[in-house]
């Protein structure tokens, strides 16, 4: 068996002698952080810019920054601190972000410079007046249906459980008031079914028996859950009803 040699570090180098490429101005260094142009304060001076920097930056970096890249003469830099804010979103603490604002003061007056006006084409106005006309009508004709309904268009309307979330009454009286409203619409759509049941005991009609006549004879005491299932007819005795009713 042959046992190759592991590769060197000499062996792994490339024979050619490697040459640089020389740039042909000199070079730049981008820095990681960004600076915003802020516009000035109406109480700022003639002379003073304001930026925005982030909060690890420094007094020298922003010197620095300003007089080798731009040529500026600086006179002064003041800086402000922005603490940021802590607040709950969805049960989590969170915070805004620091940041740190800079009033840098040059040796000239400082006009912000104008935004580029881009106005927008013919069609793109055409269009969103359009699209305003629609939606005015459409409007206008939603506010006229409201007025036209009245309370029993209201009540039956399918969303109408989902205006009690409005109320801040919970997760469960929503869950009730969906579930009474499918147990009213069920018996109406089986009385209406070809398929729809009649009851198979028939209540006897109950008897209409004068004051004078009513007396109580059951002296035995009957419970309520024995009394609901009695028939609903008051008499002296049983002899008195008819065997029909039997």
């Amino acid at each position: 068996m042959l046992l190759r040699r592991a590769p060197t570090a000499a062996s792994s180098m490339p024979k050619k002698p490697f040459v640089a490429i020389e740039p042909k101005g000199p070079a730049v260094y981008f820095p990681k952080y960004t600076v915003t142009l802020l516009l000035s304060a109406p109480h700022h001076r003639k002379n003073q810019a304001s930026f925005r920097v982030p909060s690890h930056i420094t007094k020298f970096d922003l010197y620095q920054y300003l007089t080798k890249i731009y040529g500026l003469n600086i006179l002064k830099i003041s800086t402000y601190n922005f603490i940021p804010k802590y607040y709950k979103e969805n049960g989590v603490d969170t915070r805004t972000r620091a940041w740190k604002k800079a009033i840098v003061d040059l040796d000239h007056e400082f006009e912000f410079p104008s935004m580029p006006s881009s106005k927008p084409s013919l069609k793109e106005d055409e269009s969103k007046n359009k699209n305003a006309e629609k939606e005015e009508k459409q409007g206008q004709s939603f506010i006229q249906q409201e007025k036209k309904l009245t309370k029993k268009d209201l009540i039956q309307r399918p969303h109408r459980p989902a205006f009690k979330l409005r109320k801040r009454r919970g997760l469960r009286s929503l869950l009730a008031a969906m579930q009474t409203a499918k147990i009213r619409k069920i018996p109406r759509k089986r009385s209406k079914s070809k398929y729809a049941t009649k009851p198979l005991v028939q209540q006897p009609p109950s008897i209409a028996i004068p004051s004078s006549k009513l007396k109580r004879s059951l002296t035995k005491k009957i419970k309520r859950k024995d009394r609901r299932m009695m028939p609903r007819i008051i008499v002296d005795s049983i002899r008195d009803v008819p065997k029909e009713h039997f």
